[in-house]
Formats: C-alpha cells, sequence, structure tokens
C-alpha cells in the first residue's frame, strides 16, 4: 500500500505506531534521495574523467602513429644511404684495383722496356770497345785524316758533356727545382733536344717554357683515347694533317685540367720527353746513388738520341 508523504499525516497521538512508522519511511526517503544525488554526482565525475582520457588517449595514438611514421622515414633514409655508401665503396674498390692494375701493367712493360734497352746498351758497349781494340791494334793514326780529327772533335766534345753532366748529378740534389735549369748541362739539354720536341707546331697553343718547368716537377698524363669517347673539343698538337694521322691520344699535366688531343707523331715526342724529365727527376731524388756518372751518362746519351729520333 502507497504512502502519500506530501500531504499531512493524520491527526494522530505522537506515541501512535502508525506515526512512528511514517516517520521512519520518511527519514528513509530522505536518505535514499541524498544517496541517488550523491551517486549522481559521482556518475558525472566518472563521465567527465572518461571524456578527459578518452581524449588524453586519442591524442597519444596520433602522437605514438606520427613516431612511428618518422621512424619508418627515418630507417627508409638510413636504408637508401647505405645502399648509396656501399656502392660508392664498392666503385671506390673497383676503381682502386683497375688502377692498381693499370700501374703495374705499366711498370711492368717499363721493366721489360728497361731491360731491353740495358741489353742494348752493353751490346753498344761491347761493339764499341771492340772497334776501340781494333783501332788500337791498327797502330797510330794519321792526324791530318779529317775522320780522326771528328773523331778527337767528338771525344772532347763528349768530355765538356761529361763534367757538365757531373755538375749537375752533385748539385742538383741541393738545388731547388726552379734553378735547375740554370745549370749548363740542362741548359744546353733544353736548347738542343727538348725544346725541338716540344715544338708541336704554328696551331700549338702550349707554352714550351710552361710545359718544361711541369714536366721538371712530375709527369704528366698520356693515354690512347678509349673507344667510343666523344670527340676532343680542343686539339692540341698535330704534326700532320689529320686524314694521315688521326688523333688517336690525349695528355694533360694535371688530373684536374682537360683532356687534349694528339696524333701519334706529336705522342712519340712527349713520351721521349717524359722519359727524359723521369731520368732527371731520378738523379735529383738520388735512386741511381749505385750507379757511376759515366753509365749515368751513357743512359742520358741514349734517351737524348730516343728525343732526336722522335722528331
Amino acid at each position: 500500500m502507497a504512502i502519500d508523504t506530501s500531504s499531512s499525516p493524520p491527526s494522530c497521538h505522537p506515541s501512535c505506531p502508525l506515526h512512528t512508522t511514517l516517520l521512519l519511511y520518511t527519514a528513509e526517503i530522505d536518505h535514499l534521495r541524498r544517496e541517488v544525488q550523491r551517486y549522481k554526482d559521482a556518475y558525472q565525475r566518472l563521465q567527465l574523467d572518461m571524456n578527459s582520457l578518452n581524449q588524453k588517449y586519442v591524442a597519444e595514438i596520433e602522437h605514438v602513429a606520427n613516431v612511428q611514421h618518422e621512424k619508418d622515414l627515418v630507417e627508409h633514409e638510413l636504408e637508401e644511404l647505405s645502399c648509396k655508401l656501399f656502392e660508392e665503396a664498392n666503385g671506390m674498390v673497383a676503381t682502386e684495383k683497375k688502377e692498381k692494375w693499370q700501374l703495374e701493367n705499366q711498370l711492368r712493360q717499363t721493366q721489360e722496356y728497361l731491360s731491353a734497352e740495358q741489353t742494348q746498351l752493353v751490346e753498344l758497349r761491347e761493339r764499341m770497345q771492340t772497334l776501340m781494340a781494333k783501332e788500337r791494334r791498327k797502330g797510330s793514326v794519321d792526324p791530318r785524316d779529317p775522320r780522326n780529327r771528328a773523331h778527337d772533335d767528338l771525344q772532347e766534345l763528349h768530355g765538356f758533356q761529361l763534367e757538365k753532366f757531373r755538375e749537375y748529378v752533385q748539385l742538383s740534389r741541393t738545388m731547388p727545382v726552379n734553378k735547375l735549369s740554370h745549370l749548363a748541362y740542362l741548359k744546353y739539354c733544353q736548347t738542343e733536344d727538348i725544346e725541338p720536341c716540344l715544338r708541336f707546331g704554328v696551331h700549338s697553343r702550349l707554352s714550351t717554357k710552361k710545359m718544361m718547368e711541369y714536366l721538371m716537377r712530375q709527369p704528366c698524363f698520356i693515354e690512347q683515347i678509349p673507344s667510343g669517347t666523344p670527340p676532343q673539343e680542343t686539339v692540341a698538337v698535330v704534326q700532320r694533317p689529320l686524314h694521315e694521322s688521326p688523333l688517336v691520344y690525349r695528355f694533360r699535366f694535371d688530373a684536374q685540367e682537360s683532356w687534349l688531343a694528339m696524333d701519334e707523331y706529336c705522342r712519340d715526342r712527349l713520351v721521349a720527353v717524359c722519359e727524359f724529365y723521369v731520368f732527371l727527376r731520378n738523379i735529383r731524388l738520388g735512386f741511381y746513388s749505385d750507379r757511376s756518372v759515366q753509365d749515368l751518362y751513357a743512359e742520358n746519351i741514349r734517351l737524348r738520341l730516343q728525343m732526336f729520333y722522335s722528331r
């Protein structure tokens, strides 16, 4: 049976059981109302906390996604960089192996060439000794004979040049490179042999003096033009018409400079000059300290003859 608590309770004595019951019900209802309100307030607070946590959760998910995306980008860039580094390292190793093989091949060819030249020099010495022995066996010679006078003049010239060459061997190790050209021996060689070899025609734009100064310090680069190479824009030196002597070689004085094309005849001249300057630099650096001056002078004669024959 429902009890209407809004209406005034029927008048009864305070000690009446019904009055007591109504008072108890009223107190219990007030207590329940307060509990319900308290639960509502707690629920609202929990709802607000849930909304706040949900917003933080969504923001954290977005942050984690951004971090993961940046991580993926960095890993991708790192992988590409690693691949490029490995490719460059492999290319450098391959280039070094190729250059090493080329240098070893050039060294082997140079050693073979040197061995052949030394053999020819020994044979030439033996022939000269044989001829001199025959001349001595023939007895005295007529000094009025023009051939004998020419022979004496030649011997005198060789004696003079030998002394100047000995002077170069002794002084070249202590003098600056730019002062060596003032020595009588090198000045004579430049005038008689080197400069004629480096005159590549009226159309050449190369300075003979600058070329000699450079070659005295270090060698130049000479190679055959690889097949498939585009035509050279700059033609440095041509000794004969192009239809008679095509441009099959190229050279440059520094690795940073452009290649200059040349024909076979100019290449032979430049190679002869370079070999002579290599000989001079080795003397200055003391690489031939175990060889006598006479031996070096004979090598000097051979290299100068090579320059003569090249032109």
